[in-house]
């Protein structure tokens, strides 16, 4: 039997599309056990409802993916899944279930510990994209690129005082759906406009500067197109934007949930993204998180 642990994230922080992620203190946690026949798949937590318990789940998906590369046959298996993760908000759910089921196949294939570069490699081959994987697998911000096939990653540090505020509407938005509004090209002067922000978004992280965040974190790349996808989204931005708790505001990942980034005592913020989305008719919930400093854990007994 194995367990593992595994952090959702948000990604992108406004300009950094593709390329940035940040391992949030939401976790996804599975219990795999292989066992002589069937398949039996019990869930808890967010969406347990609607995630699948059949062959079509992907924690099962990328766990028999890890298996066969291990050169291990069919088999009986056993999966208990405790969710975290909101799906379908753009805050990793995918990256954590792929990340997961990569792991506990690694662990329950061999005796020696499981290759953490192989799992990222693997999990954005399924992906199609690091920035989710990347923190799930190793925790805090991380800056991704893949360079001829292979996965380059960098854990930056990140401000300890620093909390992630989630706006989440009861809205889901598939990945596919969200990057297909996506354009082809983009002027060129968008895509310097980026380049700065991105710059600044990582200095500010580096040297602790929480007053550069509200310039970093606007994007001309992804945001526009995909903030149309759900009432009011747009105008709860703005309203985070102007939260006088909130430092900075970005859409996280494809969305639909907004992040924002505070410290200390924040007990009203959010609230004005509520109602915006509530004048729509959009339903919501504030939650306040921090970051994750580890990413993936197993342990086998």
């Amino acid at each position: 039997m194995v367990r593992v642990r595994v952090p959702g994230s948000t990604s992108n922080l406004g300009p950094g599309f593709d390329c940035l992620g940040l391992a949030l203190d939401l976790h996804l946690e599975v219990q795999a056990e292989l066992v002589p026949r069937g398949l039996h798949i019990e869930i808890e937590g967010e969406s347990a409802d609607r995630l699948p318990r059949d062959e079509t789940n992907l924690v099962y998906a990328a766990l028999r993916r890890a298996l066969r590369r291990a050169g291990l046959g069919p088999t009986g298996l056993e999966l208990r899944i405790r969710n975290q993760i909101p799906v379908g908000r753009g805050l990793g759910s995918s990256a954590a279930a792929a990340v997961a089921g990569l792991l506990a196949g690694a662990v329950l294939a061999g005796g020696a510990p499981p290759d953490l570069e192989a799992v990222l490699e693997a999990a954005c081959e399924i992906e199609g994209h690091p920035d989710n994987a990347a923190p799930a697998v190793l925790g805090g911000l991380v800056a991704s690129a893949i360079d001829a096939g292979r996965v380059h990653t960098v854990v930056l540090p990140f401000p300890a005082t620093l909390d992630a505020l989630l706006v989440i509407p009861d809205v889901e938005v598939p990945t596919e759906r969200a990057r297909a509004l996506l354009p082809r090209t983009v002027p060129f002067a968008d895509a310097v406009f980026d380049l700065q922000r991105l710059a600044l978004l990582l200095g500010a992280f580096v040297a602790d500067a929480p007053e550069k965040l509200s310039a970093a974190m606007h994007d001309r790349l992804h945001q526009p197109h995909r903030l149309a996808l759900v009432p009011g989204l747009v105008e709860a931005l703005a309203a985070l934007q102007a939260d006088p708790a909130c430092l900075a505001a970005a859409l996280s990942g494809s969305g639909p949930t907004l992040l924002g980034f505070v410290r200390g005592p924040a007990p009203d913020a959010g609230q004005a993204a509520l109602e915006v989305l509530a004048r729509e008719g959009v339903r919501a919930r504030v939650q306040r998180v921090g970051v994750a400093r580890r990413g993936a854990t197993w342990e086998r007994s």
